[in-house]
Formats: C-alpha cells, sequence, structure tokens
C-alpha cells in the first residue's frame, strides 16, 4: 500500500499511521463509552466509532508523531500502550460521570420515599432502569451541562490530554498514584453526599408529611393514613421540588464545573511520563 500511494506522489507510512491511529482511538472509544452526555452505552457501535473517528480525523494533525519512533516501538510495548490508553480513557470517563450518578442517585432517594421506586423507566444515557425522579434528576444534569458550554470545555480539556499525556509514553515512576487514588475515594464518597444534598429538602418535606399522618392517625385512628400517605407524599414531594427548583439547578451547575476542575486534576496527577517500552 505504501508503494501504491507513493506511486501517486503521498509519501505517507500506513502501517504506522494505523497502528497511531488505533493508539488514539482507544482512549477515544474508552471514555466515550461511559460517559452519559456524549454517546454513552446504549449508542449503537457504530455511532461510537463514527464519533471517535471524527475525533480522531481533528486530532491526528496535532499529535502524530514521526514514523520512525512508532516503527521503533515492540509488538509486546504496543499491547502495553493499548492496555496504557484504555485506562486513560475508563479513568477519564469515570471522573467525568460520576456526578451524574450522584444526581440519579438522588432522584432515586425521592422516589424511594415518596414510594414509587417500583415504577421504573428506563434512562437511555446509563441503558439501565431507574424511578422516575432519577431519570429526571439526570436528565435535568445533562441538560444544564450542555446548555452551559460544559461538554466544550470537558472535549477540549479531553483533545489537551493527548499533549499532556502522549500516546506513545508510559507514566513514569513519578505519577502521584496516591493523589489519583484519593480523588476517585473522594468523587465516589460524593456521590451519596451530593444525592443527599439535592433530594435533602424533598426528604424533609415527606418526613414532616409522614409525621403529621402519624399525629392524625393518633387523633382520629378511623382515617385510613396509610392509604393517604401515597397520596400525600407523593404530592409533597412534587411540589417541593420545583418550590427548591432554583437550587437544585444552581447546586447541579456547581457540581458540573467541579467535576471539569477534577478531570484536569487528573490529567495532572497522570502527566508524569516515561519513554516508550521497548
Amino acid at each position: 500500500m505504501n508503494a501504491a500511494f507513493q506511486a501517486l506522489g503521498l509519501d505517507v507510512n500506513w502501517q504506522a499511521t494505523l497502528t497511531f491511529g488505533s493508539l488514539v482511538m482507544t482512549r477515544i472509544i474508552a471514555m466515550a463509552s461511559i460517559i452519559p452526555f456524549l454517546v454513552g452505552r446504549p449508542v449503537p457501535v457504530q455511532v461510537r466509532m463514527a464519533f471517535a473517528i471524527s475525533l480522531l480525523i481533528f486530532l491526528f494533525p496535532y499529535v502524530r508523531p514521526p514514523d520512525v519512533a512508532i516503527q521503533q516501538i515492540p509488538t509486546l510495548g504496543f499491547v502495553v500502550l493499548f492496555l496504557k490508553e484504555t485506562l486513560y480513557g475508563v479513568a477519564i470517563g469515570l471522573i467525568a460521570s460520576l456526578v451524574f450518578h450522584a444526581f440519579e442517585a438522588a432522584g432515586s432517594f425521592i422516589d424511594n420515599q415518596r414510594g414509587a421506586a417500583q415504577a421504573r423507566l428506563l434512562i437511555p444515557q446509563l441503558g439501565e432502569q431507574g424511578g422516575m425522579f432519577g431519570m429526571f434528576q439526570m436528565q435535568l444534569g445533562i441538560v444544564i451541562f450542555l446548555s452551559t458550554g460544559g461538554h466544550r470545555i470537558f472535549l477540549k480539556t479531553f483533545v489537551e490530554s493527548y499533549t499532556r499525556l502522549p500516546v506513545l509514553e508510559m507514566p513514569g515512576g513519578a505519577v502521584d498514584l496516591t493523589g489519583v487514588i484519593d480523588l476517585f475515594i473522594n468523587m465516589t464518597g460524593d456521590v451519596i453526599l451530593v444525592a443527599v444534598q439535592l433530594a435533602g429538602p424533598v426528604m424533609v418535606a415527606i418526613f414532616l408529611s409522614d409525621l403529621i399522618l402519624a399525629l392524625m392517625n393518633r387523633m382520629a385512628p378511623a382515617i385510613n393514613v396509610w392509604e393517604m400517605g401515597f397520596a400525600v407524599r407523593a404530592v409533597s414531594a412534587v411540589v417541593v421540588f420545583f418550590l427548591a427548583f432554583g437550587f437544585i439547578v444552581e447546586q447541579m451547575d456547581f457540581l458540573n464545573q467541579k467535576m471539569l476542575l477534577q478531570v484536569k486534576v487528573l490529567i495532572e496527577y497522570l502527566m508524569h511520563s516515561l519513554p516508550p517500552p521497548s
């Protein structure tokens, strides 16, 4: 193939080009298969591949090394590089997706408290079933993220990761592994914290409504409080949620911006590198 293109006046080493391109795509596909706001898991493989190829075409002229550097890497070295790129993509995608799982968890808390946990709907971005409030909270978080341009900032940071974390270089001994582990521990722990904070106003309202119903049952035992409670909890949850809607939107926007900073922090922790494996 190289000889055919050279005959046409095109000096392109297609073996090196395709090999390096597949390495670049590995990080893109690993990232895109996790985050819920770009393509996500339920999206067909063909669409994910088209997204990865489109981003590769944009990236390739800026990150492509000399052909000699690619040809000097042995087969085993490429296997290690593929594993490294997969880990980079998974790490970036996981950090970027945790906040949206926190939004979904907040809605699940509300569904559980108002007695609607058994009503399940498909959450398209996750390819999983969840409660009605859980789906609404995740969709709301994604809409806020996209409307504020968060996806553009994320893609810019992801593209810059190829210059900060070169494809043909391995992580060095100076990588802040403790910082990476600490970042993941803090973010996974914050999922529950964020979920409780976002669901807090509604959960307090449901608790107060249950308390009032309990007092009513003590004063008037003939009232069917158990059956009445389903309607009271459902209505109070919806009313209080929309009363606190401004606070929830503001918090979601703040958490989205915080997530973008944490992606940059992760890349900084991984920046120190070594030469390609030989």
